[in-house]
């Protein structure tokens, strides 16, 4: 028999969305243990590891309940926990109209634990059958990455893996006397195979797997590579800011300073550290954009005709809830939080003028702080089998991104949310010419892709 434990560390890359469905401190609280920390259930991560898997390889890893047949999990996971110094944020959502006016009813916020700690868990496979056991240890040898929380094709709850360990105990607890002889004959004396089989023995039973020293003995595995190909593909976007976006927070704060107002709203940004805030761009922003932008490509062309079939084929690719028919689609397309590098910040006080006498309108001064200048990443990935029409329309939206004619936040209207393309780079390589057809499957990448 063999007993095997893996241990995985994380790194939480992006804000984690976990819910507890508590709403004590927003409508969404982040889901918290007894010590008043963030962790992350077993059931959600056995739940995203099995996400993927075919129906029959998911019932025979994790088990299944089928009326009165049933089957217990081969794999037993262990909870996330973290024991870093961790950081609650509120963020706001809402839902925009083509004007960018806020729909009514579609205002909430949400808790998240701010990026940057570690998360550590732990697995258990029991050798039931040598199919079973290395189906088993493959999928969690081949663990790269995992998403966790809501907002996943958003940007959020995105966990790096960073080192995996794995510990194997060999034993027959079962076998007699005899058979033990006759499996040890080959390779040493009865009395030294019995030895070491209780030697193991013991050893399995001594071993604690929350002690601070159970893996120190235990090898290190290589970190498995991303996968990308024909049906995932990974879109990476090397912006120069222009002109700076504008994603707000409004806060209430007070400055014991007059000199130094606070604003009344500031960009969004997360904590570094222990107190270092870097600007973001959230998946929700960008998505929004990119969708609301090839709505209306979609519309001026007649691509997709409103109130009719076709139109859904954007619903199908962004994903929609329909809250009359209770009906919910995952978007098939995934927008990463974008970091701001080497930007600066700045206030700045602003009012609104009456067009008619000149001077200033009462109740409209306010201070704003907004980062300035710098450099991001966007990374948009999409599953390989969504319609073609609205790959071709997601690479124009980015070629407008370029151009400029697509901008991102708010105070567009006046210079803000406006990117230039440095770099495109598609499954790893880099895309000299990126043009409309370079997402198509009729792509044949002549159009200029290089090794990166």
């Amino acid at each position: 028999m063999v007993k095997c434990y893996y241990k995985l560390v994380f790194r939480l890359v992006s804000p984690l969305a976990l819910s507890s469905g508590m709403g004590k401190k927003t409508d969404a609280d982040v889901l918290l243990n007894s010590f008043g920390r963030p962790f992350i259930p077993a059931s959600a991560i056995a739940g995203a590891l099995s996400e993927n898997l075919s129906e029959n390889l998911k019932k025979k890893l994790f088990g299944f309940v089928e009326g009165e047949n049933l089957q217990a999990s081969y794999i037993v996971t262990y909870d996330g926990n973290t024991q870093d110094d961790f950081h609650l944020s509120i963020r706001d959502g809402v839902a925009l109209n083509e004007q960018k006016v806020a729909v009514k009813g579609a205002k909430y916020d949400f808790e998240i634990v701010e990026p940057g700690i570690k998360f550590v868990t732990y697995f258990e496979i029991s050798d039931i059958n040598n199919e079973v056991n290395e189906d088993a240890m493959q999928l969690i040898e081949n663990i790269h990455s995992l998403k966790m929380g809501a907002k996943t094709t958003r940007g959020y709850g995105n966990l790096q893996l960073k080192e995996i360990y794995k510990k194997t105990f060999v034993f027959s607890t079962k076998c007699s006397a005899q058979e033990l002889d006759e499996q040890c004959k080959a390779q040493k004396s009865s009395e030294q195979c019995k030895a070491d089989e209780f030697t193991n023995l013991k050893n399995w039973l001594d071993f604690d797997l929350f002690a601070s020293n159970a893996f120190h003995t235990a090898d290190q595995l290589a970190n498995p590579k991303e996968i990308t190909g024909r049906d995932r593909n990974k879109l990476e976007l090397k912006l120069k800011i222009i002109g700076s976006p504008v994603i707000r927070r409004y806060t209430a704060n007070v400055s014991e300073d007059e000199n130094y107002p606070e604003p009344d709203y500031e960009s969004l940004t997360v904590i570094e550290g222990k107190d270092k805030k870097i600007p973001v761009i959230p998946g929700t922003s960008w998505a929004g954009a990119f969708r609301s932008h090839i709505e209306k490509m979609a519309k001026e062309m007649g691509i997709f005709p409103p109130n009719t079939a076709e139109k859904n084929r954007l619903g199908l690719a962004f994903g929609y809830v329909d809250k009359k028919t209770a009906c919910a689609v995952k978007s098939k397309i995934i927008f990463s939080e974008s970091k701001i590098k080497d930007s600066e910040a700045k206030l700045m006080t602003r009012t609104a003028i009456d067009r008619f006498s000149g001077g200033t309108v009462e109740g409209s001064l306010y201070t704003e702080r907004i980062w300035y200048g710098g450099t991001t990443d966007l990374c948009i990935e999409f599953d390989g089998g969504i319609d073609e029409y609205v790959k071709q329309l997601l690479a124009c939206a980015v070629l407008d991104l370029d151009a400029g004619i697509l901008s991102v936040g708010g105070e567009t209207s006046v210079g803000h949310g406006i990117f230039k393309i440095d770099k495109f780079v598609l499954n790893g390589q880099v895309i000299t010419q990126f043009n409309p057809q370079s997402l198509t499957k009729n792509n044949d990448v002549g159009g200029g892709i290089s090794e990166q």
